[in-house]
């Protein structure tokens, strides 16, 4: 009967490759009846094991694991050396994911390194000043007793840490010493006069301060021309006695402090002095001015102007000036600039006429006029005063009429709304001359004889004329009345 024998190349009893058919009653040389040889060129494996074939599966130390693929082949605990290496178990004692033999810190679940405070000890910096708390002599402030720190106060410097863990500077001083002694209060020198630093810092040398207060006048209502006293206290509220040495100017300005305009300047020196916290009181009239433009409802101004030896304290010279507290009204009129009052009739040279308002000026003003004798003028029936001016001039014409009537006396007025009306006398002088003339003349008469005549005029006077008579011949004809 046929049979199938495999080769056996390396003699180990165990067949490989392809059949080979027989029909012995034994294996033919060098065969075998199986086909079980993993490793047909490897007489002691018929496998390729973990090692494969020609390689021998030793496992030295026993653990299962051939010697060819263990890491660690002489240790049966380990097949890769792992974090310690062959012969070193990989135990963490705390668990901390790193093996204890480098882990620094073994029984330390949380370091793997002493670090600065050493192993069971947090590393802590809990004020973030490069210093761990464990180190730390002021654990919650930055730097430690004795380190340069910012205590955030502009008034002071060398701010160090103090032993109570607070960063604390020393008092800047008014000479900008740290820690220095020129503080407010203490003594000071301007110059070659003593002083006291201030609390700003300044020498203060003691020096008066006047004050001009109470700016008072009793009008509520001012007609331009009028004469008003205004009245008001000097105080020293300055640090020295003051000499009462100084220019007063007096002003006047809208309710709003607008147009200040001065009224009157006078100086005025009085023996002694105004001692520290006295006052003196004092009063001034003055004319206010027919031209008065400054505004509808005003209020006076007084100011000091210091004079020699009076020397205040620096910077304190606004209340060198006061203020009225109260307004009063100014009474709003025209008035009439002419530049002459008499005008020929017929001259081609006008009168000019300027018609002037007190008053505010914030807005136009429309003028009316008129003229009794009308008929003898050329002149404009309204003018317009223009906003923030205070007068419009105009022209008047005396027209001629060719009459012999003498001078003619006009009236002009003007008004506006608001304003009372003023008027102003105008002469118009006639051009024509009056004509004397004799009447009943005789035209004969015997010598000796005494004879009567009239003298006659144009234009009958309205005071006595006196007439002056000659003759050709004075001596046939003395004239007794003249």
């Amino acid at each position: 009967m046929a049979q199938n024998y495999y080769a056996d190349s390396d003699a180990d009893g165990f067949g490989a490759g392809a059949a080979i058919p027989g029909f012995t009653c034994a294996p033919p040389p060098n065969t075998v009846t199986n086909n079980t040889d993993g490793c047909p060129a490897d007489p002691l494996k018929q496998a390729d094991g973990a090692c494969g074939c020609g390689n021998i599966d030793t496992d030295t130390d026993g653990d299962a694991t051939a010697d060819c693929i263990d890491g660690c082949p002489a240790d049966p605990l380990k097949v890769a050396a792992g974090a310690c290496g062959c012969g070193s178990p990989e135990t963490d004692t705390d668990s901390d994911g790193t093996a204890d033999c480098i882990d620094g810190c073994p029984t330390d679940p949380l370091k793997i390194a002493p670090g600065v405070c050493g192993c069971a000890v947090a590393d802590t910096d809990a004020d973030n000043d490069g210093i761990a708390d464990c180190n730390d002599d002021c654990p919650n402030t930055p730097g430690e007793i004795g380190f340069v720190c910012n205590d955030g106060n502009a008034t002071t410097g060398n701010d160090v840490v103090g032993t109570n863990c607070v960063c604390v500077g020393q008092l800047i001083d008014c000479a900008g010493v740290p820690g220095g002694s020129g503080l407010p209060g203490t003594a000071c020198q301007l110059g070659a006069e003593s002083g006291t630093w201030s609390v700003a810092c300044h020498c203060v040398v003691p020096r008066p301060d006047i004050a001009v207060q109470n700016v008072t006048a009793a009008p509520t209502v001012i007609t331009p021309g009028e004469t008003v006293t205004i009245d008001w206290s000097v105080s020293n509220i300055g640090t020295a006695p003051s000499t009462k040495t100084w220019t007063e100017r007096i002003y006047a300005e809208s309710s709003t402090g607008q147009n200040r305009t001065l009224l009157k300047q006078s100086a005025f020196s009085e023996a002694g002095m105004i001692g520290i916290g006295g006052s003196i009181t004092r009063s001034d009239a003055v004319l206010i001015p027919t031209q008065f433009n400054v505004a509808d409802v005003c209020r006076f101004v007084v100011e000091l102007v210091p004079g020699a030896g009076l020397v205040e304290l620096a910077g304190t010279t606004a209340n060198n000036t006061g203020i009225q507290s109260t307004t009063w009204t100014i009474t709003k009129l025209l008035a009439l600039q002419l530049s002459a009052t008499q005008v020929v009739e017929g001259s081609s040279t006008p009168i000019s006429v300027t018609v002037l308002r007190s008053g505010s000026v914030a807005i136009a003003e429309v003028v009316s006029m008129s003229l009794t004798e009308a008929q003898r003028f050329s002149f404009p029936a309204t003018v317009t005063i223009l906003a923030g001016q205070a007068g419009k001039t105009f022209t008047v014409l005396a027209l001629e009429n060719g009459a012999l009537e003498g001078p003619v006396q006009a009236t002009m007025t003007v008004s506006a709304t608001g304003y009372p009306s003023v008027q102003q006398g105008i002469t118009v002088l006639d051009n024509e001359v009056p004509a004397l003339g004799i009447a009943n003349l005789p035209a004969t008469r015997m010598e000796g004889d005494n004879f009567t005549f009239q003298i006659t005029t144009t234009f009958a006077p309205t005071a006595p004329l006196q007439v002056f008579l000659t003759s050709s011949n004075n001596v046939r004809f003395p004239f007794l009345h003249r």
